[in-house]
């Protein structure tokens, strides 16, 4: 049996906490870093390109300025002005709405992966 003092986490279960964690760190440096490295690569490419063939500064005063008498003027403006666009400006739009959520969710997934990992070690570490 382990010997331990009254605030301490028997040592057999310290070893397996430190175990469980480098192996969610390796997972992590190994598939979840370059997923987000990749993705964000993407992302600021696509953004650089997509910010040399729109005044984005222009497009956002402008939809400011429909939106102040009535909030969802600012979607039919939004929709409109894509609609206006050039049809390779919108699949540029599109790819990046496309990578920024695949982003938002591939970090979710990593949080909540690691927030389940937290759960079980609590759950199993004894009284």
């Amino acid at each position: 049996m382990d010997e331990t003092t009254p605030h301490q986490k028997p040592l057999s279960e310290r070893i397996r906490h430190r175990m469980v964690n480098k192996i969610y760190g390796i997972w992590f440096l190994r598939y979840a870093i370059p997923l987000f490295a990749l993705e964000l690569f993407i992302l600021i490419g696509a953004l650089s390109f997509f910010a040399k063939r729109v005044f984005v500064e222009k497009a956002v005063s402008n939809a400011l300025a429909a939106s102040f008498g009535n909030p969802l003027k600012l979607l039919a403006y939004l929709w409109g002005s894509f609609l206006a666009t050039s049809p390779f400006t919108q699949i540029i739009i599109v790819l990046l709405i496309a990578i920024g959520l695949l982003l938002l969710r591939d970090m979710n997934r990593s949080i909540i992966s690691y927030a389940h990992m937290r759960r079980n070690q609590i759950r199993r570490t004894p009284l």
